[in-house]
């Protein structure tokens, strides 16, 4: 027995035309892109930021603002903010990849944000503990895809360990072509093509 002839499946088919040729024809009008402009706020220390130069802003996986001013940390939800590490000069922020917040201080090294206790550890250099970071000052961290965290410092670069809260230092202030470096970059750019 026969399904369908071709002239009954004609009419259907221009039927189905006609209707996808109409929707087509709409589909620019539904999915234009509207002009909206941006709207920016301008906070300043009346509205509760520890001070007006900000030197860092970064946005946690939460959704909050945090700005490293010269005089504190500040974290801001849209309404309030809460100043953290008040009088701490800031240079850096940044979020790993495990959502931990870590602050470059100008001064005072590197500080690691602890959520449940709502406060922040701090790592600072010690003369006495060659473990400790190589420097104060703080300019940048980064974590390449092995997951490690690189701290840019103002004496070279260091490696944090994290189980065992040490830093490796890699000081090149004085070599100016060091195995050190190279293999560090080395490392570094093959850990990015993983």
């Amino acid at each position: 027995m026969e399904c369908c002839s071709i002239k009954d499946r004609v009419p259907t088919f221009k039927k189905y035309s006609f209707f996808s040729i109409i929707l087509l024809s709409l589909l620019p009008f539904i999915n234009y892109p509207q002009n909206i402009d941006p709207r920016f706020e301008h906070i300043t220390v009346k509205d509760g930021l520890a001070e007006n130069t900000v030197m860092s802003i970064t946005q946690d996986y939460l959704g909050y603002l945090w700005f490293y001013t010269q005089l504190g940390l500040v974290r801001y939800d849209g309404y309030k903010m809460v100043v953290y590490m008040d009088g701490i000069s800031g240079l850096s922020l940044y979020e790993d990849r495990d959502k931990v917040l870590w602050a470059g201080s100008w001064s005072r090294g590197l500080f690691k944000f602890d959520r449940e206790q709502d406060r922040f550890i701090n790592f600072s250099h010690n003369d006495k503990d060659s473990f400790s970071i190589s420097s104060n000052v703080v300019f940048y961290m980064y974590e390449d895809t092995r997951g490690r965290l690189w701290v840019g410092t103002a004496k070279g670069l260091d490696l944090f360990d994290r189980k065992n809260n040490k830093f490796t230092h890699f000081n090149f202030l004085d070599k100016f072509y060091s195995k050190d470096i190279f293999n560090c970059i080395k490392d570094l750019s093959s850990s990015r093509k993983r």
